[in-house]
């Protein structure tokens, strides 16, 4: 089979879904075998005999489109499967996120109330709340993630909005250029679920400690310095799944990839650091909660004294070397495989 060809049939078969991609691309091959028989009439098949009846066949985004019988607006077939994909991911990973969240709101609340029966009481209460914020967290999800695939469909669109041409076909990745969906999933789930945990209960994110009656949370952050920078933490977030929803919805390690998650960390970094670097994030009086309820004597606060002043500084660091380890992976990758 001629390499165009092949790139061609490439290029409508990854946009349609894995379970017809087989059937569709031996049904493509034969017509385009066919075209080519009775363009050349017995005679060999030239570059340009293969050329022209691929442009005849029109853009792999439009023919994989007539080939799902569907029409879409806001987001083209370009982008429309890794937009329902991602989409599936997030609003699962956000009603997951605010079980959880909500599962240690309660369990805290029961464990620090020591009347169980006015927690009782207020079931209904905590049921309404919880049904309130799932729906407002999944409206937002959806605008969040249509927002994004919106501008990366824009970002890739070329400005002269020339019609598409032969040589527009991408070359088939080698396996080591394709990025498993799984990665940046898993990136996705756990960072939609840490997003929530910090934005509705922060104060959760502590020690519990106890002598005998109601449990008490000792945070580990400053909640009044946290909350005040809680947004830049949250678009730091924001950054982190727009690169993990570029890496699915292009599906493959290239060097435009690498930069855009080097831009992406960087401006993450920018926004971390210095929140994190900085002393008053953390509870000043982390250690005298837990020296006041009784349960630990003097040389275990000592300890822990030493291992939160280095903790306070390894902390950022590791955030670091994670941002400078992701981006310097990801453009190896994309200068090495981004031509297979």
């Amino acid at each position: 089979m001629h390499e165009l060809v092949k790139r061609y049939i490439y290029d409508v078969t990854r946009r349609l879904p894995q379970k017809s991609r087989k059937d569709i691309e031996e049904e493509l091959a034969g017509n385009i075998s066919d075209m080519l028989a009775a363009k050349t009439e017995g005679r060999s098949v030239t570059d340009a005999d293969v050329q022209e009846v691929l442009q005849s066949l029109g853009s792999p985004a439009k023919l994989a489109r007539d080939y799902k019988g569907e029409q879409r607006a806001l987001i083209s077939g370009v982008y429309y499967d890794q937009y329902c994909f991602v989409l599936k991911i997030v609003l699962i990973a956000v009603a997951v996120g605010m079980g959880i969240a909500f599962g240690i709101s309660t369990a805290s609340r029961s464990a620090i109330t020591p009347d169980g029966a006015a927690l009782a009481v207020r079931a209904v209460e905590l049921a309404a709340e919880f049904l309130a914020g799932m729906i407002s967290a999944l409206a937002q999800a959806l605008g969040y993630v249509t927002l994004a695939f919106f501008l990366i469909e824009r970002y890739q669109v070329k400005l002269d909005a020339r019609a598409w041409r032969v040589s527009d076909l991408p070359p088939i990745p080698g396996k080591n250029a394709l990025i498993k969906k799984s990665e940046p999933i898993v990136s996705i789930v756990f960072s939609i679920v840490f997003m929530l945990l910090i934005n509705l209960a922060p104060q959760y994110i502590a020690v519990f400690v106890s002598t005998g009656g109601p449990a008490q949370a000792i945070p580990v952050f400053n909640l009044g310095a946290f909350y005040s920078v809680l947004p830049l933490i949250n678009i730091a977030f924001l950054l982190g799944l727009a690169r993990e929803i570029l890496r699915v919805s292009i599906g493959r390690h290239t060097l435009k990839l690498g930069v855009a998650t080097m831009f992406l960390n960087i401006a993450a970094m920018a926004l971390v650091l210095p929140i994190f670097f900085s002393p008053s994030i953390w509870n000043p009086d982390f250690l005298s909660g837990i020296s006041a309820a009784g349960w630990a004597d003097a040389g275990f606060i000592a300890t822990m004294g030493s291992i939160l002043d280095v903790f306070y500084i390894a902390f950022p660091c590791i955030l670091v070397f994670a941002y400078v380890l992701d981006t310097a992976l990801s453009l190896y990758r994309g200068i090495r495989y981004g031509r297979q």
